[in-house]
């Protein structure tokens, strides 16, 4: 005897929506992963380029600067993380739509990094030529020494200015279904 079982259209709906989360998931991953391997490929490419055209000075300087620039990304004091979390879980509740609790939440945390970031680029504009970086790094060549407070306070600007733009990450991220 044969049993029938009826046909949940429901349940074909759930699995298809599953497999297509899945597939979702697969494909943002495999992205990622893409985008972390091309990072990795260029700067080991980068610093091959790097070592032959710069002295031995200059290419310590430079991995010291790259190493402040990889550092500022912690300047957002885990902002962006826990914006990423609260916007996600906020569009979780709204059912995937926009509404202006989620507007107005990530906006506050943007000013507050603005903030943050106008108030180091006002330290470094102010104090930046007082620090002794050729000392502090240990820059022997005259060149290099003369241009480092210029160098240091660009690289500073740039890391501050960056804090806000960071934030934007989080959204795309929130937003993925």
């Amino acid at each position: 005897m044969l049993i029938s079982i009826p046909a949940n259209r429901n349940l074909r709906l759930n699995i298809k929506s599953l497999f297509h989360r899945h597939h979702t998931i697969a494909i943002g991953f495999l992205a990622s992963g893409f985008a972390r391997a091309v990072f990795v490929v260029s700067m080991f490419v980068t610093t091959g380029i790097a070592t032959r055209f710069f002295t031995r000075e200059e290419f310590g300087l430079w991995a010291i600067l790259l190493s402040f620039i990889y550092l500022g990304f912690a300047f957002d004091l885990g902002f962006r993380s826990a914006l990423t979390n609260r916007l996600a879980a906020m569009v979780a509740d709204s059912a995937g739509h926009s509404n202006n609790i989620q507007r107005d939440f990530f906006l506050s945390i943007f000013y507050l990094q603005i903030v943050i970031g106008f108030i180091g680029v006002i330290f470094f504009v102010a104090f930046g030529n007082v620090i002794p970086w050729a000392n502090l790094l240990k820059v022997q060549e005259p060149e290099i020494a003369g241009n480092i407070n210029r160098l240091m306070n660009a690289v500073f600007f740039i890391l501050f200015i960056n804090v806000p733009l960071l934030a934007s990450s989080s959204v795309f991220t929130a937003f993925q279904e």
